[in-house]
């Protein structure tokens, strides 16, 4: 049997870097750049049930996070891309009433058209201060 060192295709970086600017819109709670990334009939299938799973709702929910937590740093550790999709492991340390908040996730990217299509994701807020 013979194992070969996995390829990354130019399609493949093209979505990681989609999803990286999806991320870094997110941190800063930029609504109008997300929007630019997601594709017509996006569906965000994580966000909390009082918001529309659309780019409107995962936009104010990032409007609110950003507004809640001071000094967000996301730390992408881990994108796979393959076929229309991305999945990303990622930590989230910030500051919430001066004390540390740290949030793991593991989030899965359907891309259309270069954009994103749709999101789901799983979190762990229990991991603690950083």
């Amino acid at each position: 049997m013979t194992t070969t060192e996995p390829t990354t295709t130019p399609r493949a970086e093209e979505a990681k870097e989609t999803v990286r600017r999806f991320f870094a819109a997110f941190e800063a709670g930029d609504g109008a750049a997300m929007a630019s990334l997601a594709a017509p009939g996006f569906v965000a299938h994580a966000l909390p049930p009082d918001l529309a799973p659309d780019i409107d709702g995962l936009a104010q929910h990032a409007a609110a996070t950003h507004a809640a937590l001071l000094d967000c740093r996301v730390e992408i550790h881990d994108l796979v891309a393959e076929g229309d999709h991305v999945a990303a492991r990622f930590t989230v340390r910030a500051l919430r009433g001066g004390e540390p908040v740290t949030v793991t996730g593991m989030e899965l990217y359907r891309l259309a058209d270069g954009l994103v299509a749709e999101l789901w994701g799983e979190y762990d807020t229990s991991v603690g201060a950083s």
